[in-house]
């Protein structure tokens, strides 16, 4: 995902090897994916596009996202479709843990990589319910 960020953010006068993402919207997407990856449901997708469709909450247009991955939105449409609860059951508990941890011995701008999780299996049953009634 954080390759996906990249491409999506890079400016060509930057060293793209240096992180130009957001590492808030990084924290957000890796909770996302790990809560849908919680489910077994998520098996029915293949991790490529679960990861795009992911990424594609995150950034200002879905054609950035069908040009980085040669996906194209009506792939994604059913799997964007079944992470639309997983995604409001973490906007509306706003996860606490959003905000990036700061470590002594890690450069600030690496600190999103080090993700303490924070989904957890009430999250997954409150998304699965609502994945139910639709």
């Amino acid at each position: 995902m954080g390759v996906f960020l990249q491409i999506e953010a890079y400016k060509a006068e930057e060293d793209f090897f240096v992180p130009q993402y957001n590492q808030n919207v990084f924290v957000r997407a890796s909770q996302l994916l790990d809560l849908c990856l919680m489910s077994t449901e998520s098996l029915q997708f293949g991790y490529h596009l679960l990861a795009a469709t992911t990424i594609s909450f995150y950034v200002k247009s879905i054609i950035t996202v069908t040009q980085i991955t040669a996906l194209s939105s009506e792939e994604m449409e059913s799997c964007r479709n079944w992470m639309v609860p997983f995604l409001d059951v973490l906007e509306m508990g706003r996860n606490a843990s959003l905000v990036c941890s700061s470590f002594s011995d890690i450069p600030e701008e690496l600190a999103h990589n080090i993700q303490t999780h924070s989904v957890n299996l009430v999250l997954l049953t409150t998304g699965s319910q609502c994945n139910m009634k639709i």
